[in-house]
């Protein structure tokens, strides 16, 4: 095809917004696209226009990258940033790759769990900033830094020694080292950067250091990784912006409520519902399956023992959801704590210390974990095994799909019902210059999960706060 040539119309109906993105020659093309707007169909074209060019297209995980594999032209490479790196930089702790737990280094070092959960802090603030040392991100002012750094220091140190199989190496930690090594891309002529609002800060720098065209793409609304050090990527590149706004996912009704949440950060590119008939549900329930969205594990096997006797499908398969985990804090409540195998729950001999771990290092899911033993009680193994009995249908059988906001996204159903939120009273009491920032990526979460449905979406009370605080026409 020649330069500004777009694929024929009877192949493909592309909207303006699409074209522009299509036909974009820039250095650097920055590219906003909310929810359901068609950004990978964007992307397959943009590759499709260019075939005598060689594409790198970096996706978010290993399951985008299979999708994109089965579906995008063959001058098109499909990898995770981490898979780029792997094979410089991560192949030498391919042994010992994994999470450092606070519970373990406290072991190593002999200190506390909250301060081994700071030193661990410390070594990821690290892992996803620009800096070539531990001390440079921590805080000479913070008295916690001060004590956590000569064992975030020393956990480095051991983590990038193949012979501490105690001490994993993170799959970030070698990323770090291929951009602290200078590494560059070679063998491609473009760069496609999907997912950019949830990017690793490494692979923004080591994306800045190439000398090629790239193309960013992503909804800085949508982020919702900053606890693991991810940063909005589409605010880090210069170049020409463009938006895609048209989803044809559904139509005006969710539209509004997704745009709800958008209006509070005085977001003028509001999602334009393209789709079919939607409609919008404050109380009652499906008549028929439906997907049910939690924010975390936990609430997820909450709602699933509470459908009762339906048939159930979780996204990923039901063990992904760490009911191993459920069945030990149960052991510990239960006072058998010989049974317990989670490496990180098995140094507690009863319940108290986990609830007590829980709070101290303030982990959500370990907090929700308690809550549902706590409710449940002694009858928590048999409710598990039965909520694995119900789960052993095809997805096409089940009655009630199941997963998490963060697991749902890039997914879409026909009938979506919202679990709760964090707390609309919580988020008024912040003060107002503060409370957008505190509460973002779960304001981003929310949006995320409501913007999952096709025809349907019943709406949490934290939504419909949101829709009566913040309407949009």
């Amino acid at each position: 095809m020649e330069a500004g040539d777009l694929p024929p119309p009877a192949a493909r109906r592309w909207t303006g917004e699409q074209q522009q993105v299509i036909l974009a020659e820039g250095a650097v093309s920055v590219v906003h696209a909310r929810s359901g707007a068609g950004k990978t169909t964007v992307l397959r074209g943009y590759a499709k226009r260019r075939p005598q060019r060689r594409i790198l297209y970096l996706v978010f995980n290993k399951a985008n990258q299979l999708e994109a594999e089965a579906s995008f032209p063959s001058n098109t490479k499909p990898q995770t940033s981490h898979a780029l790196a792997f094979r410089v930089t991560g192949a030498r702790y391919r042994n010992k790759l994994g999470d450092t737990k606070p519970v373990a280094v406290s072991r190593v070092f002999g200190t506390s769990n909250a301060t081994a959960s700071e030193a661990i802090g410390l070594v990821r603030r690290f892992l996803s900033s620009g800096c070539a040392t531990v001390a440079a991100v921590a805080d000479p002012r913070n008295p916690k830094d001060r004590t956590a750094l000569p064992y975030a220091e020393q956990l480095w140190e051991l983590m990038q020694d193949t012979n501490r199989r105690d001490v994993p190496m993170p799959h970030d930690g070698y990323l770090k080292l291929f951009d602290l090594e200078g590494h560059v891309v070679k063998g491609y002529d473009i760069i496609l950067f999907d997912e950019a609002q949830d990017a690793n800060p490494i692979t923004v720098n080591i994306l800045k250091r190439q000398q090629l065209p790239l193309v960013v793409v992503g909804d800085e609304y949508q982020a919702i990784y900053g606890f693991r050090g991810a940063v909005n990527a589409l605010a880090q590149f210069g170049g020409e912006h463009f938006a895609l706004t048209n989803t044809f996912r559904f139509g005006p009704e969710i539209a509004r409520a997704a745009n709800s949440v958008l209006a509070m950060f005085g977001e003028r590119n509001l999602i334009v519902g393209r789709g079919g008939p939607s409609q919008l549900y404050r109380q009652g329930k499906p008549a028929g399956p439906y997907t049910f969205l939690s924010r975390t594990n936990a609430g997820v096997i909450q709602h699933g023992i509470a459908t009762g006797t339906k048939k159930l499908h979780f996204v990923g398969g039901v063990e992904t959801y760490r009911t191993d985990r459920i069945l030990d804090a149960y052991f510990l409540y239960a006072r058998m704590p010989d049974q317990v195998q989670d490496r990180e729950f098995r140094v507690f001999s009863r319940f108290d210390q986990l609830i007590e771990y829980g709070e101290e290092i303030d982990d959500m899911e370990i907090k929700a974990i308690v809550q549902l033993v706590t409710e449940f009680g002694t009858t928590t193994p048999q409710r598990l095994e039965d909520l694995r009995a119900r789960s052993a249908v095809p997805v096409d059988q089940a009655e009630v799909t199941m997963t998490t906001f963060h697991r749902s996204k890039g997914l879409e159903w026909d009938n979506v019902v919202l679990g709760d939120a964090f707390d609309w009273s919580k988020f008024l009491e912040e003060d107002p210059r503060k409370r957008l920032a505190k509460f973002r990526e779960e304001l981003h979460g929310l949006y995320v999960a409501g913007s999952r449905a096709r025809q349907r979406l019943w709406i949490n009370p934290t939504l419909e706060a949101i829709m009566r605080a913040y309407p949009v026409g």
